[in-house]
């Protein structure tokens, strides 16, 4: 069982504007496995709305300025396999294979360094592979300010520096990928570890008529050593997490909350959860909290 509260600040709106807000809630809901309840606990005018991989929020702003909304996620986990499906229509591959997406932009460096890391090989997965290896030996995985990046090569930037997040991470993994005529996507979520669980990014790859999952998590728990079980423990299967995002078809961001340039993230344990606020830098002010438990 998964219980998400999200506390958004609406200070800056007025009482009465109307805004638009998300929770995140999983994708992955069709085969009867997951049983949802929602709670208002602040915001009784609330219109809630399920979508995929959100509860989409529309209410007035409150007198006081501020809203929250919990969900309880219940479910069996089982691993996550990749399983064959359907071909590609033209439409997905053209989605899977943009150029300039978000973080993934397929630059002419990206491009000359996917020719030269897949060199000759022409299965897909070996080449798919071949860009895991590079990852794992030569970058290393940690936090990055994101406002050092140019927003027009933030993964040429990541090449020079040899540091990067999960979601650069995954980035780096898609672009190198659609260089190379595979498509590849990001997918996003929450990493169900009850003594701290985590927002978290991984990689996709269209391989073999599957989405083939590799997490860049998998560089901390190699960290080197000789064991290749635990570099390779998250190439092709993962451990269940809630995933919530499927870019860039499917994210769980709320469209009426916007951030500053200056803001900051802090986490700490609080009971038997884990709460992650994000902060305006110049006047400490809460932009939205959220409040994440696990419980087996």
């Amino acid at each position: 069982t998964v219980t998400l509260r999200r506390t958004f600040n609406l200070a800056a709106f007025a009482p009465g504007t109307p805004v638009r807000l998300r929770l995140p809630l999983p994708l992955d809901q069709a085969d009867g496995n997951t049983r949802i309840a929602y709670t208002v606990v602040e915001g009784a005018a609330a219109e809630l709305k399920p979508a995929p991989g959100r509860l989409d929020i529309r209410l007035p702003v409150p007198h006081g300025g501020r809203a929250c909304f919990e969900a309880q996620i219940a479910f069996l986990a089982r691993p996550v396999l990749p399983s064959p499906a359907l071909e590609l229509g033209e439409d997905e591959r053209a989605l899977y294979l943009n150029p300039g997406e978000g973080f993934i932009r397929v630059t002419p460096r990206i491009r000359e360094m996917a020719d030269l890391l897949g060199g000759d090989e022409k299965e897909p997965r070996a080449i798919v592979r071949r860009f895991w290896d590079f990852l794992l030996d030569r970058l290393n995985v940690g936090i990055v300010h994101y406002d050092s990046l140019d927003p027009r090569r933030p993964l040429d930037d990541v090449l020079d520096r040899g540091w990067l997040d999960c979601q650069l991470a995954s980035a780096l993994l898609a672009a190198l990928c659609r260089s190379r005529g595979i498509p590849a996507r990001i997918a996003g979520g929450y990493l169900l570890y009850p003594a701290s669980p985590f927002r978290h990014y991984w990689a996709e790859a269209w391989v073999d008529r599957c989405w083939v999952p590799m997490d860049p998590i998998a560089s901390d728990l190699w960290a080197g050593s000789a064991e290749r079980a635990w570099r390779d423990c998250f190439f092709g299967k993962l451990d269940y997490r809630l995933t919530t995002q499927c870019l860039p078809r499917y994210f769980d961001s709320s469209p009426s909350i916007h951030f500053p340039v200056r803001w900051q993230v802090l986490s700490s344990a609080e009971g038997d959860g884990v709460e992650t606020s994000y902060i305006e830098n110049d006047n400490g002010a809460l932009i939205y909290r959220d409040r994440l438990s696990v419980v087996r």
